[in-house]
Order: C-alpha cells, then sequence, then structure tokens
C-alpha cells in the first residue's frame, strides 16, 4: 500500500518556556529607580492591546503584579509558550518575524463575563497582520487608564482578518509549556510589504474544486470570463506541452501498429498461397509455377 498523506489540512505547534527566564527580565531593574519599566516594556512587546486589558484586568496594578511576581511569571511565560506554540504552526508567519502582534490570546468567553475569566480555556487567533493598537499610549498611567476604559467587550473578534485555533497552556513548576493546532492558512502579503493597496499572493496551490468556483467567481454580468491569471498561463502552457508530448507518442504507436497489421496482411496472402499450392501437389496436378 503507498504512503498516504495525512488526511487533514493542519499543523501542531509545541514551546515550552522558562518562568525563571520571565521573573528574571521582570526583575531586570529591581531597587532602582525605572524597576517597573522591563514590565511594561515586555507587555507591548508580547502583548496586544486586547491582551494586555486582560493582563491588567487580572493583575489590576504594577504594584500587585510585583507582588504575586511569582503569578505574574508563570501568566507571561505561559502566553510566551502559546505565542510561539502557534508561530511554529503557521507558516504564513514569516521567520525573519516573532509575529508576536498577528497572534492574539483571550479566553474564549472573556468578553461576555471577564470576572470569571480567568478560569476560561484560552484560544488564539491568528491574523494576517499585526493588530495595531487602539491608539498610542506615551505614559503608564496613559496605558493602565485606556485599560480601565475600553474593557474586553470592545474587542470584537469576527471583525479581524484571521483564523481562530485550538491551544492548550500548562505549567509545571518552573515551566511553561503550550501545544496549538492550526488549520492551514494562506500566505497573504500586507500592503505594506507589497508596496500595492490590497495585493495577496496564496502560496499554496487551489485543489480543483477551489479553482472551478474560483473560474466561476470571475464570470461577469456579461457572461464572459474574467482574463486568466499570469501564473494560470504558465500552467495551461505546461499542461499544453504534456498533452501534446503525449499526442506524439501515440501518434508514434498508432504508426506502428498500422506497419504491425499491413505485416499480417502480407504474411495471411502468402500462407494462403502456399496452402493452394500446397493442395494441388497432394492432387497429383503436378508442380504449381
Amino acid at each position: 500500500m503507498p504512503v498516504r498523506r495525512f488526511p487533514f489540512p493542519l499543523r501542531v505547534g509545541t514551546d515550552i518556556c522558562s518562568v525563571n527566564r520571565i521573573r528574571d527580565i521582570l526583575l531586570k531593574n529591581q531597587g532602582k529607580e525605572n524597576e517597573r519599566r522591563p514590565l511594561h516594556q515586555f507587555l507591548t512587546k508580547l502583548l496586544t492591546w486586547p491582551e494586555r486589558q486582560y493582563f491588567w484586568e487580572r493583575f489590576k496594578t504594577d504594584e500587585l503584579a510585583f507582588k504575586d511576581i511569582k503569578r505574574t511569571s508563570e501568566y507571561l511565560a505561559g502566553r510566551w509558550a502559546a505565542k510561539e506554540a502557534c508561530r511554529k504552526a503557521c507558516p504564513s508567519i514569516n521567520a525573519d518575524s516573532n509575529g508576536f502582534h498577528r497572534i492574539v490570546i483571550l479566553p474564549v468567553t472573556s468578553h461576555n463575563n471577564p470576572s470569571t475569566a480567568a478560569s476560561q480555556r484560552p484560544e488564539a487567533l491568528i491574523l494576517h497582520e499585526d493588530l495595531a493598537d487602539r491608539r498610542p499610549t506615551h505614559t503608564k498611567a496613559a496605558a493602565q487608564s485606556l485599560v480601565r476604559k475600553v474593557g474586553l467587550k470592545h474587542f470584537n473578534v469576527g471583525k479581524e482578518d484571521g483564523q481562530l485555533c485550538e491551544l492548550s497552556i500548562s505549567h509545571d513548576g518552573e515551566w511553561a509549556a503550550a501545544v496549538a493546532l492550526v488549520p492551514e492558512m494562506d500566505v497573504k502579503v500586507s500592503p505594506r510589504e507589497c508596496g500595492q493597496q490590497g495585493v495577496e499572493l496564496s502560496k499554496r496551490p487551489l485543489s480543483p474544486e477551489q479553482e472551478l468556483s474560483e473560474s466561476q467567481d470571475n464570470v461577469g454580468n456579461s457572461g464572459k470570463p474574467a482574463p486568466p491569471k499570469v501564473d494560470s498561463l504558465e500552467e495551461d502552457e505546461a499542461t499544453l506541452n504534456k498533452r501534446l508530448h503525449h499526442l506524439e507518442r501515440k501518434e508514434s504507436a498508432l504508426r506502428m501498429l498500422e506497419q504491425i497489421h499491413g505485416l499480417e496482411s502480407t504474411i495471411a496472402e502468402r500462407e494462403e498461397r502456399l496452402s493452394s499450392r500446397w493442395q494441388k501437389l497432394e492432387a497429383g496436378e503436378g508442380p504449381v509455377k
């Protein structure tokens, strides 16, 4: 039996993160005047604005977050591992980018009941572009003010261009681990990357059903199909060349068959003449010239 491909378009990613490493980052300037600064820098680097406001809804203030630094570090280590797991399972995120702001991780029902969000399972939303901040925040006070006013219910997942995926985060002592199950996503090039508004490139070839659907969608009101893409023209040319080669081989085989049939006819005629001469010899009619 030939080897069969995995039947479902799913990818799995996993990652593990040290809780102590995250704690060391957060406590880097402990005892100094700007000792709270690493926390806000780390949150800005790792989390999108809905995730940051969810963080502050759980940990309230800087003082409470640093008072229970173990729980804070465990939470952020789990988020780090979760985003790395999603990134590894999603080829649409470029390898030269960490993609942290293209991945939003929030409890599934947190927008309905924020008070019990801590006990809800997480879910990841992978976006085709970085999620821009809702508005710039230049100071620590402004950042916390934004958290208090916006609220999770104002983040509408349905309006974002992306893919939801399953996610599991686990903690054990000094380690946080995560596993992500991500459906295959088409690679889209943003206008910033390609320099043209609205240009999208798909790196995954279409299935025959998708090609048929796309060709039907391209038919306008006039009933005439839209001009084919350059890629499709190149594919058509390659297909035609293969068909031409196949027809040439078939024509050559037909010529050989015709020659064989001609030889068979000649042999049959000679056998018939020899049989007739043999019968005359047996009848005593003498040699036949």
